[in-house]
């Protein structure tokens, strides 16, 4: 369980550093509330869904390792929090609306079910 614990947090910080492509563009996407992503230029909505497709994919691989029995209660329940706080974020929320189906019905379901974690939100820090 260890080694499927630190493949986990590896992957995820892989992830974050793709964030370092275009922060500005990152930033502008979880705080929009706009449908359509009106606030992002083309190449800024590739990125940005192409950044939460990643993100949500791996998502969704912690979600499916849990529910077969491979990650420990107590490592799902921090991720969890984490997942829910980046789930309940404007852009997000936006971004989901458009992407859902890309992902399985457990996961959905589990996503659309799930409220918001008491931790402060990344776009709460923001500008």
């Amino acid at each position: 369980r260890l080694r499927m614990h630190e493949q986990v947090t590896q992957t995820y910080m892989s992830f974050l550093g793709s964030i370092l492509v275009d922060p500005g563009a990152f930033a502008t996407g979880m705080k929009s509330k706009q449908p359509d992503f009106a606030d992002l230029n083309d190449a800024q909505k590739a990125f940005f869904f192409s950044t939460m497709l990643g993100f949500f994919k791996h998502f969704e691989m912690m979600y499916v390792q849990y529910s077969q029995g491979v990650m420990d209660e107590e490592t799902w329940n921090a991720w969890s929090t984490h997942i829910r706080m980046e789930f309940h974020q404007p852009g997000a929320q936006q971004w989901w609306k458009l992407r859902k189906e890309a992902f399985t019905p457990a996961f959905r379901k589990y996503l659309d079910a799930s409220t918001a974690p008491e931790m402060r939100k990344f776009v709460d820090l923001l500008d």
